[in-house]
């Protein structure tokens, strides 16, 4: 890709020296949608950085999103051997069914530990 503005650049000279043999008008130019006009060499090389600053920022997206990827699961096994090996999870728990309240409200079966002489070991925590 680094030849290709290059040998642009050589056939544009090429271009020129052909229309002057001839004594015609010619142009050799790429216009742009914001109303620039470009030779090949110059356009060329434009789009080349462009392709490479789009491909730096999404290597960069993709490493932030495997970094971020990485932090989420970091964490989760962290979480997971804090509540999987902590002692101060209260595993004394008690299954409560499906019931109505008195205002017609069903409230749906769940678990709920038995309380203790402490809040910061249950479901809920404290209140």
């Amino acid at each position: 890709m680094e030849t290709l503005p290059e040998t642009a650049r050589l056939l544009d000279l090429e271009f020129d020296k052909c229309v002057a043999k001839f004594g015609i008008v010619g142009f050799n130019f790429f216009k742009l949608e914001d109303g620039r006009e470009l030779r090949a060499p110059e356009y060329l090389s434009e789009t080349i950085a462009r392709l490479r600053a789009w491909g730096d920022a999404r290597a960069t997206v993709a490493n932030e999103l495997q970094d971020n990827t990485a932090l989420v699961v970091a964490s989760l096994a962290a979480v997971a051997v804090a509540v999987g090996g902590s002692a101060n999870v209260n595993s004394d728990q008690t299954h409560i069914d499906q019931y109505r309240r008195r205002d017609g409200t069903v409230v749906r079966g769940h678990w709920r530990t038995n309380p203790n002489e402490t809040c910061f070991d249950n479901i809920r925590g404290c209140r």
